[in-house]
């Protein structure tokens, strides 16, 4: 539900999303795979080669590109690129 759905005006490409709200306002970003609930959600708008898996994973990466998230909320704050996170954020 709502993956890849928060915005109109997409014009990235070749992007996969797939759970609830995964790469949610995702607008020029490109080949970025998004899996789990939240995945990519909150904030990544313009980032490309990035993978997602996991709920939460990598939310608030908002411009980072070439990043990869494993795990349950892994990397939830970062905004970094270029960075393997294989985490399990306990709030």
């Amino acid at each position: 539900v709502n993956a890849l759905d928060g915005n109109a005006f997409v014009t990235g490409n070749k992007n996969i999303a797939i759970g609830y709200i995964a790469l949610n306002l995702l607008t020029t970003g490109s080949e970025n795979i998004a899996i789990g609930c939240n995945a990519g959600a909150a904030l990544n708008v313009s980032g490309d080669y990035n993978i997602f898996i996991g709920t939460g994973a990598g939310a608030y990466n908002a411009t980072g590109s070439k990043n990869i998230f494993l795990g349950y909320k892994a990397g939830f704050y970062e905004t970094a690129s270029n960075k393997l996170f294989i985490d399990s954020l306990v709030l």
